[in-house]
């Protein structure tokens, strides 16, 4: 519960292949259907995971964000408040922590958080605020949330206030300090060359000179490439 009122969150074991497996966990991107494995559903676990070949010897775990659980008008009434957004992404990590403790209390060797867009910020804030997994693969996702509402596409979503004080919203949502302070060898960005709302220059500089895989592609482009993105994800999986 927040003072938003309960959150609607929830995850999903699309497969356990046992206590002591390697560990994927999942987050899917904006207005998907994370539990929707509907041929012609948005479903970006559905096609870089559950739909790949050959299949992964491993637990998979798909995540549902709040709000994800409704229709797209009633999604989109809820996503006008800025407050409505960082609570979904708060529950999100709240939960990616939950289970990512749930798995290697069990005897996991090897949790790995990923997920695309929305799902790939909050496995960043996991990162920044837990780093409790063993691997983190945020894909078309930095630590410079601001950006994404000052700088790109979606600054047309921010209120009269938020356009005159940009620098307030940066100052806000951004989290490179914080995510920068973590150490450890276990963070394998994506991100797209073309993206209009996850600004590549900007985004691969929040990750402090570590390695970024780009693909020249925009992030619809991108979103829609599930061969190459799970090209990228499978081998942090391995110990």
């Amino acid at each position: 519960a927040t003072k938003l009122g309960s959150l609607d969150t929830a995850f999903l074991v699309y497969q356990w292949a046992g206590d002591h497996a390697p560990t994927i966990i999942y987050q899917h991107g904006n207005r998907e259907q994370p539990f929707d494995f509907g041929r012609t559903s948005k479903n970006t676990f559905r096609t870089i995971l559950a739909s790949g070949r050959p299949e992964i010897a491993c637990n998979l775990i798909a995540i549902r964000a709040p709000y994800h659980n409704c229709s797209t008008r009633e999604y989109l009434q809820q996503m006008s408040s800025l407050e409505r957004f960082a609570a979904m992404l708060a529950a999100s990590v709240v939960l990616l922590d939950y289970l990512v403790l749930r798995c290697r209390d069990a005897g996991s060797p090897r949790v790995v958080l990923s997920g695309i867009s929305l799902g790939g910020w909050a496995v960043n804030l996991h990162r920044a605020y837990h780093n409790t997994a063993h691997v983190y693969v945020p894909m078309l996702a930095g630590a410079a949330l601001g950006e994404v509402f000052t700088t790109s596409e979606y600054r047309r979503l921010l209120g009269r206030e938020g356009q005159a004080h940009p620098e307030n919203v940066k100052r806000t949502l951004n989290f490179e300090d914080d995510f920068r302070r973590i150490t450890d060898n276990n963070v394998y960005p994506l991100l797209a060359r073309y993206d209009q709302y996850t600004l590549l220059e900007r985004q691969r500089s929040s990750y402090g000179g570590r390695t970024v895989q780009v693909l020249n592609k925009g992030h619809v482009t991108a979103t829609l490439s599930a061969q190459e993105l799970r090209q990228h994800l499978l081998p942090h999986v391995q110990l």
